[in-house]
């Protein structure tokens, strides 16, 4: 097997044909005419991973209308970020059953139709009462900052206090 060199700046991570602007809702993405896929940049990511947008969900569905889904390959090779050309972090979304590949600094590789299975089913686990990742409270926020800046003296009870408030 050959080594394949770095992906083009701009193309599709499965396929390699290039990736064209789209509007998924009020956002815009990159999408492959070829196989269907979209790249979302952090902010859409976060968007879909976060609410139920079905206008988003609708314009997934309609780029990647009369493409096949990639069949669920969980060992496959990783994908490069179609802007650093970097290897993409595979992640499972186990509710979905797809593999969403992640860039940390610019975004996440979805294939065909996975956007919409993803969407739908972070909607399930929310209506579910699944906790998401704990926030921090701007509270707790100030005394991590402030403890950051000096030593300050914040016992336990004083932070749970505040947190409670």
């Amino acid at each position: 097997m050959y080594r394949q060199g770095a992906l083009p700046k701009g193309a599709c991570p499965r396929c390699f044909a290039p990736l064209n602007a789209i509007a998924l809702g009020a956002f815009q993405a990159q999408g492959c005419r070829i196989c269907g896929g979209i790249f979302a940049d952090n902010a859409l990511s976060s968007r879909i991973t976060s609410i139920l947008d079905r206008t988003i969900v609708a314009d997934a569905f309609s780029h990647a209308a009369r493409k096949a889904a990639q069949p669920l390959d969980l060992h496959g090779p990783k994908l490069s970020c179609p802007e650093c050309s970097l290897a993409m972090l595979p992640n499972y979304v186990q509710a979905a059953n797809a593999r969403v590949d992640a860039c940390a600094e610019h975004g996440t590789f979805f294939d065909a139709h996975e956007l919409e299975a993803v969407s739908r089913a972070y909607r399930r686990r929310r209506e579910a009462g699944v906790p998401q990742a704990p926030r921090t409270t701007p509270s707790l926020q100030r005394t991590i900052e402030s403890s950051e800046a000096g030593p300050v003296e914040v016992g336990i009870w004083q932070l749970l206090a505040s947190l409670l408030k």
